[in-house]
């Protein structure tokens, strides 16, 4: 079973993907509410992948990304976006999206 964190500041939505993602066979191993707990999960539970919401407090999805390929963890990661930012992209892609 693949095994997921989740990291969106957005509590209904992330209960809504827990859900969604539980009844698709994935097994969600975290789900919080900032950059810096997801770093912290990833660290700790080795998911298969993680989904990171772009915009959180603490760290934002770009700058959790960013942490764990400096610590050259390659966790793949799914970086969800509510808007289209170019410097969103750009700085993702940097950092190893």
């Amino acid at each position: 079973m693949n095994s997921v964190v989740i990291a969106d500041d957005h509590s209904f939505f992330r209960a809504g993907l827990e859900s969604i993602l539980a009844t698709s066979g994935f097994n969600v191993v975290a789900s919080v509410g900032d950059g810096a707990s997801a770093l912290r999960a990833i660290n700790e539970f080795a998911p298969n992948f993680a989904i990171l919401d772009i915009r959180m407090p603490e760290l934002d999805g770009v700058e959790t990304l960013s942490a764990l390929r400096k610590e050259e963890n390659q966790c793949p990661v799914i970086l969800l976006a509510a808007e289209y930012v170019d410097d969103f992209l750009v700085d993702a892609i940097e950092a190893g999206a």
